[in-house]
């Protein structure tokens, strides 16, 4: 599954245990400081049993993760990391 937005934090304890492949789009590191991009990788493909006492999963928990960083830090784009992320 590919999720492109504002990268995604890539220690956060949910993911701990899983390997992602990973691109920005924007010269920007990958690293989610907007937490957009993240949120939206745990409803798509968080795991099935996360850490903590919240209960939610993800919807796709066993997929294969694409997490391409199209959006900036502040959540904008020229369209172009977009356009880049979607080829």
């Amino acid at each position: 599954m590919a999720v492109l937005d504002t990268g995604m934090d890539l220690g956060h304890p949910d993911f701990a245990d899983r390997q992602f492949e990973t691109r920005s789009f924007v010269g920007e590191p990958v690293q989610d400081l907007n937490g957009h991009g993240t949120h939206c990788i745990g409803t798509a493909c968080g795991p099935k049993a996360p850490i903590g006492s919240t209960s939610r999963y993800g919807i796709a928990f066993g997929s294969h993760v694409f997490a391409g960083k199209v959006l900036t830090n502040s959540g904008s784009s020229s369209g172009a990391g977009v356009l880049a992320g979607l080829n």
